[in-house]
């Protein structure tokens, strides 16, 4: 066992100079669960597990699991969920697991399981996205996750399924603008 900067870590460690824009960074496996600067970090391996849990040289995790439920930006993350940490020029990433979903406020849904929500560092959700289609529901219309996102207080994405819309059957696969604000659908083009 390895002990850097408290955190301890299990087996190989790699020592990167520069891992995306963050300065020098350790790579490896935790040790155990521990809590690390507050957050609740996961031993062993987590989904999407490529460098294991990112450690800096302040003692900083860029990438690790959730060892426990923790709130980011007003969102209670489950155990399991993946964590990359962003920046004020890359998105948050949060890769949820298959089995638990989170609640969205904003969109007054809850994001299903196996979806990855990336956050800005302001705390405002960007998209939400997926490559296994899982369907989303805004102002009860089925959106797909493969092309989900958001601008301002309004949602652009998809229809999964085919859906009512104004007296009219729009085809799943249609482009729409959903105004949160409004409640308001429109067809999208992009």
């Amino acid at each position: 066992m390895t002990d850097i900067l408290g955190v301890r870590f299990a087996g190989q460690l790699t020592r990167y100079d520069t891992w995306d824009d963050v300065g020098p960074v350790w790579s490896g496996t935790l040790a155990e669960d521990q809590v690390v600067n507050g957050i609740p970090c996961r031993a062993g391996y987590f989904t999407s597990d490529k460098f294991g849990t990112i450690l800096d040289v302040n003692g900083t995790v860029h990438k690790f699991g959730l060892a426990a439920g923790h709130e980011f930006f007003g969102l209670n993350f489950p155990p399991g969920t993946s964590v990359r940490r962003g920046n004020a020029k890359r998105l948050w990433s949060f890769l949820l697991p298959a089995d638990q979903g989170v609640f969205i406020a904003i969109l007054a849904t809850t994001a299903p399981g196996g979806v990855t929500l990336e956050i800005a560092d302001d705390g405002r959700l960007d998209n939400i996205g997926s490559g296994h289609g899982q369907i989303i529901r805004v102002g009860g219309l089925p959106l797909n996750s493969k092309h989900f996102r958001l601008q301002g207080d309004r949602v652009i994405s998809e229809l999964a399924e085919p859906s009512a819309i104004a007296g009219e059957t729009w085809p799943a696969g249609t482009g729409v603008v959903i105004d949160l604000a409004t409640g308001e659908v429109a067809h999208h083009h992009p």
